[in-house]
């Protein structure tokens, strides 16, 4: 119990001096924590701790860090590389000599995958890539981190490891929250508050909704962890701790206000209550009364009820459009605007699409996900993705109804909700990323591998019996 305390404060207390060293210091000093970072994890063998902290310095907490903010200039005339980058150097490194103590089942399609965005690469010199060292340079930071689907089954191993770094990011969903709340309840932001960036001023009323959102990629990862050691049979988080997590998350995702969020949070709340667990009336009472309780005290909050309520008016009046509403109007610009500009450019390029070329990058639209993806890697690239998503879903739902680890059942659930928001809010999936977003990825993806390995281990346990 000890050493889970201190590895906390040690955690935090990374972030913190991280946070310190890249706003309120000299930049020179900045570089040599940095540094020392990388020295550090590079001596390290705590996998899931290191994992947990590169991946909150690259998606950012409460609106400090997060991509393009702890940066280090390595080349002269080049932009600056972030130390997520170099992190995922150091861990490839590292990974090469670990041997994967389970089977990651989907490895062929994902070599495949692999192969894939070589030659969308490829494509992107033949149809042309203008520019510039910096440009070159790009196409690499954007494919590197793919290398995590690599690294991160060899790094974590066991599920004390998987509940290891999850463990690290809970308390992140609690913290934005209560940034989220601050920003509601005061009128501005921690970072501005704190005298980092712009002054803002965050005034809610019917036409200017509030729309912050904070650790994006934390935030789904902690949903579907807490989400999915709930439904476990064994205690490995007190199911108190779990629903406040799943009950912040939802919390959080209701004040953004965002419509394919909250559609797709909610759709997964549904599934798994009713799917996963049915058979557990308590369960499903205490996240309701978590729920009541929690919409209770906002309801007493003048200022928050007001968001509540214009966040909840927003996604249920369908004549938001007709009204003037401005994201409603955006929302209906994906469809009528954003997406067809996409896909007419696709058009030209059906099969292949126009991989890493000036091309794509001039036409790319991340509001527009699938579209996106057609217009990256054509027709066969999202085949092949979606070949990947059936095969990984395909085996983890055959383990959860065959192997009675009703857990599993999670995973499809959770992913359903996932690419409802991917569909409607903004591009999640696709062919490239930055460190905090394949982190995220990677682990997901590795602890389903690790999951079903699990229970196939049990089966032939049994059998042998």
């Amino acid at each position: 119990m000890k050493k889970k305390f201190s590895d906390f404060i040690k955690f935090y207390g990374l972030i913190a001096i991280t946070i310190s060293f890249t706003y309120f210091l000299p930049a020179n000093l900045s570089v040599l924590w940095y540094v020392t970072l990388l020295f550090l994890y590079g001596k390290s063998k705590d996998e899931p701790f290191w994992l947990a902290f590169f991946l909150v310095i690259s998606i950012g907490i409460m609106g400090f860090l997060g991509s393009f903010e702890a940066t280090l200039s390595v080349l002269p005339g080049l932009p600056a590389i972030e130390i997520g980058q170099f992190y995922v150097l150091i861990a490839f490194g590292k990974a090469i000599y670990k041997k994967n103590r389970y089977p990651v089942f989907f490895e062929k399609t994902l070599l495949t995958l692999g192969v894939y965005v070589i030659l969308l690469v490829l494509l992107g010199f033949y149809l042309g890539i203008s520019g510039g060292l910096n440009v070159y340079f790009r196409v690499f930071k954007f494919t590197l981190p793919l290398l995590l689907f690599y690294i991160v089954p060899r790094f974590l191993q066991k599920e004390e490891d998987y509940s290891r770094f999850f463990s690290f990011l809970f308390p992140i969903v609690f913290l934005s929250l209560a940034s989220q709340l601050f920003d509601i309840l005061m009128g501005q932001t921690i970072t501005s508050f704190m005298g980092v960036g712009e002054p803002e001023n965050i005034e809610i009323t019917q036409l200017s909704i509030y729309r912050g959102f904070y650790s994006v990629q934390i935030i789904l990862i902690s949903f579907f962890a807490a989400l999915f050691f709930a439904a476990k049979q064994q205690k490995v988080f007190s199911h108190l701790y779990l629903n406040l997590i799943i009950f912040s998350a939802s919390a959080m995702v209701l004040l953004s206000a965002t419509r394919g969020w909250i559609i797709g949070f909610g759709i997964t709340l549904i599934l798994y209550y009713t799917v996963v667990v049915k058979a557990n009336p308590k369960r499903l009472a205490l996240f309701i009364i978590i729920v009541f309780a929690g919409f209770f005290i906002g309801k007493q909050i003048p200022i928050l009820n007001m968001q509540i309520s214009y966040s909840i008016e927003r996604f249920t009046t369908v004549g938001g459009i007709i009204e003037g509403d401005e994201e409603a109007l955006e929302t209906q610009v994906r469809t009528t605007e954003r997406g067809p500009k996409v896909i007419n450019k696709w058009r030209e390029s059906k099969l292949l699409g126009w991989g890493f070329s000036d091309t794509y990058w001039e036409f790319s639209d991340g509001h527009v996900g699938n579209q996106n993806i057609l217009l990256h890697s054509g027709i066969l690239g999202a085949i092949l993705m979606l070949l990947f998503f059936m095969i990984f879903h395909e085996r983890l739902l055959i383990s959860a109804i065959k192997g009675h680890h009703r857990e599993n059942l999670v995973f499809f659930i959770f992913f359903i909700g996932w690419y409802i928001i991917h569909s409607t809010s903004g591009q999640h999936f696709s062919f490239m990323g930055m460190p905090g977003k394949i982190i995220m990825q990677a682990t997901f993806f590795s602890f389903g591998a690790f999951q079903y390995h699990q229970v196939r281990l049990k089966q032939i346990e049994i059998f042998n019996k």
